[in-house]
């Protein structure tokens, strides 16, 4: 979809400094970014579509640097973020691992989340935001991209919610 390929463009993006040798030589903090849908498929389908993006630009260890920092909140959203690694099957074969719970605090650079409507719905939406990119934390900024298809949102207007620019997509890009 669209808003597939805009929210991939945005996170990858965010993670294209992924050189973290070169970026704890100049200290600067690795960005993180959260990507929040329903369900884990999409999530998985995500993670691997940016290490394959990430190896075919800048090779594999940078696609590994690039998905560590790639964090994934699905639900039950209790389970809380988690990170995907690359991992090799018994047949050679790259794939991306199961979910890890990660069991550190992290400052994002960027959440994304997708299908917001459905999560603002279920009363969900206000804890994500509370929790992981909250306003007016001095010297710290996270950018926040909530993702909606007004064909889908039935009369639900997150953007006027949450006082948030809004930008239609007409294109579809592959």
């Amino acid at each position: 979809s669209r808003q597939a390929h805009e929210k991939l463009h945005k996170a990858q993006e965010n993670l294209a400094c992924s050189d973290a040798h070169q970026q704890e030589e100049l200290g600067i903090m690795q960005p993180f970014v959260l990507f929040v849908s329903r369900n884990k498929a999409l999530c998985t389908h995500v993670t691997r579509w940016l290490f394959l993006r990430f190896q075919h630009q800048h090779g594999t260890h940078a696609a590994k640097d690039a998905i560590s920092c790639f964090h994934v909140l699905f639900q039950p959203l209790e389970h809380g973020p988690c990170v995907m690694e690359l991992e090799e099957g018994a047949l050679g074969e790259q794939r991306i691992s199961e979910p890890q719970p990660i069991s550190y605090d992290v400052q994002y650079s960027l959440v994304v989340v997708d299908e917001a409507h459905h999560l603002f719905k279920q009363g969900l939406l206000d804890g994500i935001i509370d929790k992981f990119a909250p306003t007016g934390q001095a010297g710290e900024l996270t950018h926040l991209m909530l993702l909606s298809d007004l064909s889908q949102a039935n009369g639900v207007d997150i953007g006027q919610a949450y006082n948030a620019a809004e930008f239609h997509l007409t294109e579809i890009v592959r």
